[in-house]
């Protein structure tokens, strides 16, 4: 179901995992969105291997808000020392630029 939103988004326009966010997963909590974000990076991962979308870096940097996306606060819900663990094992310890997602 999430894959099918991701791709019928994606098939409108081309967009970031934060825009894609946003659209999927509208009627969520909005503390859970950084969780979709990495959600949708697995598909978007997966979708890439199967040659189905192309990613395109963005020469910008992420606004706050898509920042606070990708970025989650895991102190939040985690002592500092669990956080940074999670953080690694996350794949989120790394500043990766904002990519641009669409129809191969």
């Amino acid at each position: 179901m999430r894959e099918r939103g991701l791709m019928a988004q994606l098939e409108k326009s081309p967009a970031t995992i934060p825009i894609l966010v946003e659209a999927v997963y509208a009627g969520i909590d909005r503390r859970l969105w950084p969780a979709a974000a990495r959600q949708l990076l697995a598909y978007l991962i997966a979708l890439e291997e199967e040659n189905r979308v192309v990613p395109r870096i963005l020469s910008r940097a992420p606004t706050p808000e898509e920042a606070a996306i990708l970025d989650p606060n895991l102190q939040r819900i985690a002592d500092p020392e669990a956080a940074a663990v999670a953080r690694e094992e996350l794949g989120i310890n790394v500043e990766l630029p904002l990519v641009e997602y669409r129809i191969a």
